[in-house]
């Protein structure tokens, strides 16, 4: 195991990520169905976060984050088309997030900030994944951007359902300053930088009303949280190392566009 080879524990989360990636990478070796494809990240991925806390030496957070980051760069070696690429990125994301209270053992994560790393990590999994579809015109970066911010967004909704000390509306400004920052990393274009941004910002005011209407129990107020969105993507375009970034904190919504009613999405989990 990982355990005994001696690796220095900043290593052992690479490693650890790594063998996550490769496991995906492989998964087209069968000649397996799209569909099964997309099934079997998902028990990778959610298996990937469960024993995250179970290699001695090995920080948890770490190894999410490297798990995160190799399983989407993996997607572009599997036999999946571009558009398939971008739903299964979705649903990778989402089970991330969504099992970081299955981890095993005692690991002493922060949820909140650790979602907001996942989120990170999915955008630099997604930077080495575009080149692998650089010549592919049916990749979409912005459909792909937009499907993180969606995953994480519902993963977080889930968690916050089945834990009832996760504050929301913080881990949604949170993930989306985390998010927004990390779009530096796919483009230096301050005009494509914007279009990421403003679907990062609606696939994230879909995925909040869609919470609201699946768990009314939660008692969440959509407006509120929009705004706590938008607050923390202002921040993150501004840290994302854009030239012109600061124009596009100026032109982005303040979160929400007046419809704070339940159930307003037409979007739901989809990209």
């Amino acid at each position: 195991g990982l355990a005994e080879t001696g690796l220095s524990d900043d290593a052992l989360d690479e490693g650890f990520g790594e063998v996550v990636g490769a496991v995906i990478s492989s998964l087209d070796e069968a000649n397996t169905e799209a569909a099964e494809v997309s099934t079997a990240v998902q028990v990778v991925t959610k298996k990937a976060v469960q024993k995250a806390g179970s290699v001695s030496g090995m920080d948890p957070a770490s190894a999410i984050q490297s798990a995160t980051k190799n399983a989407v760069k993996g997607l572009g070696n599997t036999n999946l088309s571009a558009a398939e690429v971008t739903t299964t990125l979705q649903i990778t994301v989402k089970t991330v997030v969504d099992s970081l209270d299955e981890v095993e053992g005692d690991p002493s994560i922060e949820i909140t900030s650790v979602i907001a790393q996942v989120a990170t990590s999915s955008i630099e999994g997604l930077a080495e994944l575009q080149q692998t579809f650089a010549n592919n015109a049916e990749f979409d970066l912005s459909a792909a951007t937009k499907g993180i911010a969606s995953g994480a967004t519902e993963g977080a909704g889930e968690l916050a359902a089945a834990n009832a000390t996760l504050d929301l509306g913080t881990t949604i400004g949170v993930l989306s300053k985390s998010t927004a920052a990390a779009l530096g990393k796919l483009t230096t274009d301050a005009a494509v930088l914007e279009t990421l941004s403003e679907g990062v910002q609606g696939q994230i005011e879909s995925e909040i009303d869609e919470i609201n209407t699946t768990h009314p129990g939660l008692g969440i107020n959509p407006q509120t949280i929009k705004e706590e969105a938008a607050d923390g993507l202002k921040e993150g375009i501004s840290d994302s190392g854009v030239e012109g970034a600061d124009q596009i904190v100026t032109n982005l919504g303040t979160g929400g566009t007046g419809t704070d009613t339940t159930g307003g999405s037409t979007t739901g989990g989809s990209t």
